[in-house]
């Protein structure tokens, strides 16, 4: 597979840092995955991973930004330029629609956008990510109504914009063997089959 910068899009929970992990595995002398930092101005979490920097302010050359649940995102473009004239695969987790048609645009060809679907947001799983996470309070209310409703219309989001991802992944009562699958079938660069989701 010649170097693509690879986007992952999905919701909280739906699989992403278990892709991440598998593409990871899957390097080759062919393939040479490289998981690309953005930045953040949420607060840090005990389990953030090296896929996001907790900064004050985004920095100025971060080119690719967008804002969600009211904390502000920022990547910079330069970088993935940078990780594929060096022969390596950029991948970028992002969760926003437009930022993925940003870069769809700007690498053209050179780009390949996955979304991981594994189900319609719960409002009982939203609480349940978010007290692993340490994210909110402790008891369920109001704020956790407010996300749940956010997360509804950003599956939504996601669903209507299906179009734009060159591939989904189905995490929905998925082995790990099964998802690493379809992952080696994206790197190989061979068409996904693409089931209905709603």
């Amino acid at each position: 597979m010649p170097p693509r910068v690879l986007t992952i899009t999905g919701p909280t929970g739906s699989g992403k840092s278990e892709l991440v992990r598998i593409l990871g595995e899957l390097a080759s002398d062919d393939f040479d995955p490289v998981l690309v930092t953005k930045f953040t101005t949420r607060p840090p979490r005990s389990n953030d991973g090296p896929e996001v920097e907790c900064v004050e302010e985004i920095p100025r050359d971060c080119d690719i930004a967008y804002e969600q649940y009211g904390v502000r995102y920022g990547l910079k473009s330069q970088t993935l330029w940078d990780l594929v004239a060096a022969g390596k695969s950029p991948v970028v987790i992002i969760n926003d629609v437009r930022a993925v048609e940003d870069i769809k645009n700007q690498f053209a060809g050179m780009a390949r956008a996955t979304y991981i679907f594994r189900e319609a947001p719960s409002y009982e799983r939203l609480l349940s990510l978010s007290h692993e996470r340490g994210v909110g309070s402790s008891e369920p209310g109001a704020e956790y109504g407010k996300r749940h409703l956010k997360a509804i219309m950003i599956h939504r989001i996601y669903i209507e914009n299906v179009q734009l991802f060159d591939w989904v992944i189905l995490n929905v009562g998925t082995t790990i063997a099964q998802m690493r699958a379809q992952v080696e079938q994206l790197v190989r660069g061979e068409a996904p089959v693409i089931k209905e989701i709603s």
